[in-house]
C-alpha cells in the first residue's frame, strides 16, 4: 500500500502534466489517457490513505496498531482527524480553483496543480517511508 501511494501520486502528477501541455503537443488519445489516469488517481488516493490508517493509530502510547478492538477512539479520532483535513483541503482547494480560473483561466489552475502534485509527490516518497503498512508486522 506504501508503494501505491507513491505511484498513486506520481500517476496524479504525470496527467496533470499531461493536461497542462494540452492539445499543441500531444494528440487526443493522449490526453484522453491523462485523464484516465487523473480519474483512476482520484479515485485511489482517498482509499489508500484510509487504508493506512488503522497500522499507523497510536492505540497505546508509543504503540502503532498494538491491539485493532482496544484502540477503536484512537482509531475512530484518526479516521475523524483525516477526513475533517480532507474536507478542509477540498474546501480550500475549490475556492483557489476558483479564483484562479477569473483570473487567469484553466492554465493557471493546471499550473497551480501541477505545483501542488509535484510538493504531493515528494510528501508521499518520505510519507511511504515512515508509514507502517499492516497491523500484524507491527505487534
Amino acid at each position: 500500500r506504501r508503494g501505491l501511494l507513491v505511484f498513486t501520486s506520481c500517476l496524479a502528477l504525470a496527467a496533470a502534466v499531461a493536461l497542462l501541455l494540452g492539445g499543441a503537443a500531444l494528440p487526443a488519445p493522449c490526453l484522453d489517457a491523462a485523464l484516465l489516469a487523473w480519474s483512476l488517481a482520484e479515485v485511489m488516493a482517498p482509499v489508500l490513505s484510509l487504508a493506512l490508517v488503522p497500522a499507523n493509530t497510536l492505540s497505546e502510547p508509543g504503540r502503532a496498531g498494538s491491539s485493532p478492538f482496544g484502540g477503536m477512539a484512537a482509531l475512530g479520532c484518526s479516521y475523524g482527524v483525516l477526513e475533517s483535513m480532507s474536507s478542509l483541503a477540498q474546501v480550500t482547494f475549490l475556492l483557489l480553483i476558483g479564483f484562479l480560473r477569473e483570473v487567469g483561466g484553466f492554465v493557471y489552475v493546471l499550473r497551480m496543480l501541477c505545483g501542488g502534485l509535484l510538493a504531493a509527490t515528494g510528501f508521499s516518497v518520505l510519507l511511504a517511508a515512515a508509514l507502517r503498512d499492516d497491523v500484524e508486522s507491527v505487534r
